[in-house]
């Protein structure tokens, strides 16, 4: 039986998730059919997209995607106190480009006279809608959902298009948030679709890459105040400035640590060579106490070691203990990642 998704998500104890879905027919939807030998791939930058436009209505922020040919991975942040700030006529504006304005609000929005039920009515909806908007659940729904429609409108069937409930991992602290944004990037590399992060087709740090190169959109914040006008960026690496300052929203790294692990460990995944591990080894890795063979074994393997949630120890049981779960898998795993340290 599947698990609530309460029991998978709690965002007081972290803002940062892995969400992952895959197609019910899986080799071909978002790939090229073996056996008609028509392409799918557009539907990849379909994925892409929705995710972008629904970042810039959601309050929720894309650190990392890899839009694989059968699946897909995402790592999203939740921003709740970016939704609790928007007033009642943000919340309508964003909520009804998505979403058809049911009449009542039409009227409330246009300033028209409500009856004081139908005034209290609106302004409970609105904060039902406020908290949709930074809902994950709702999230993956409205991209999931968008996907399939669109391509069964493609294909003229009906059916489904997904495997099931999309997968959610929590990821409790920045070390967790590091090996997870690998495994996502380094995907096609794992799968032996790329050998390079700049040929790793429709992930994020290929685009980071692109943007870096292009000189354009770098370190900036992606979520836009005027939602519709364009699609959002990726959420900016911004370094020690996410300890100094919590008004600061971004990854607790430097994009240019993050790209020499990057480039490091996508040579060791693809050497397989354990004389390497000692030679020229990332900074990160070694600020972290994080053992070399151990990092690039734990990134090749993350789906068969990391489950549902990934943390030091003493978070994993109170992360387990807020949701009201017994156990949690992926302890060992977890303990090496964090070694002596954690």
């Amino acid at each position: 039986m599947p698990l609530a998704r309460k029991r998978q998500i709690h965002l007081d104890s972290t803002p940062y998730y892995h969400c992952i879905a895959r197609c019910v027919r899986r080799a071909f939807l978002c790939g090229r059919d073996k056996f008609s030998g028509r392409s799918f791939t557009h539907r990849r930058q379909w994925i892409i997209d929705r995710t972008k436009t629904l970042s810039a209505l959601f309050a929720i922020d894309l650190c990392a995607y890899a839009i694989m040919e059968n699946h897909y991975h995402l790592l999203i942040h939740v921003d709740q106190n970016r939704a609790k700030q928007w007033d009642a006529l943000e919340i309508v504006h964003r909520y009804t480009q998505i979403f058809r304005c049911p009449e009542p609000v039409q009227r409330w929005k246009q300033g028209e006279s409500l009856t004081p039920v139908e005034q209290k009515q609106v302004l409970a909806l609105i904060e039902i809608w406020r908290g949709r908007l930074m809902d994950i659940s709702w999230y993956m729904r409205c991209l999931n959902e968008y996907i399939a429609r669109k391509a069964n409108q493609e294909d003229e069937c009906t059916g489904r298009f997904w495997q099931g409930r999309f997968k959610s991992q929590a990821l409790l602290d920045a070390r967790a948030l590091l090996a997870c944004m690998l495994y996502i990037d380094l995907n096609p590399v794992r799968a032996g679709l790329a050998n390079s992060l700049s040929s790793s087709e429709y992930t994020s740090i290929r685009e980071r890459l692109q943007n870096q190169q292009g000189n354009k959109h770098k370190n900036l914040a992606w979520h836009q105040d005027i939602p519709g006008r364009r699609k959002a960026k990726l959420l900016p690496f911004i370094g020690t400035r996410a300890k100094t300052n919590e008004k600061t929203l971004g990854i607790p790294y430097h994009f240019k640590d993050y790209l020499a692990l990057a480039h490091w460990t996508c040579m060791a995944i693809q050497r397989k060579q354990n004389n390497m591990m000692n030679v020229d080894t990332p900074s990160i890795l070694l600020n972290l106490n994080l053992p070399a063979k151990t990092w690039v074994d734990q990134i090749n393997h993350y789906g068969k070691y990391f489950k549902g949630v990934v943390g030091a120890l003493e978070a994993l049981k109170s992360f387990s203990t807020l949701v009201g779960k017994r156990w949690i898998h992926g302890k060992r795993a977890c303990a090496l990642l964090y070694g002596a340290t954690g």
